[in-house]
């Protein structure tokens, strides 16, 4: 299910030059990078990993979807 809430705490890796971080507890984080467009990787606990392309200088935004057991 995609429940649209940010994800607090969640690991972002930057594929393009193997960096990472972390969402901070309101699902925002930051990377500093001189290309225009960056790939990351966002994965967490619970939900399925997500790959998504985002651009510099730009609002973006990554919604991960909760593994949900039926």
């Amino acid at each position: 299910t995609n429940t649209n809430e940010p994800v607090p705490f969640a690991n972002v890796n930057n594929i393009s030059n193997k960096t990472n971080t972390y969402t901070d507890a309101n699902g925002n984080f930051q990377f500093r990078s001189s290309d225009s467009v960056i790939k990351v990787e966002v994965a967490s606990v619970g939900y399925e990993k997500n790959i998504a392309q985002l651009k510099n200088n730009a609002a973006n935004e990554i919604r991960p979807f909760r593994v949900s057991n039926r």
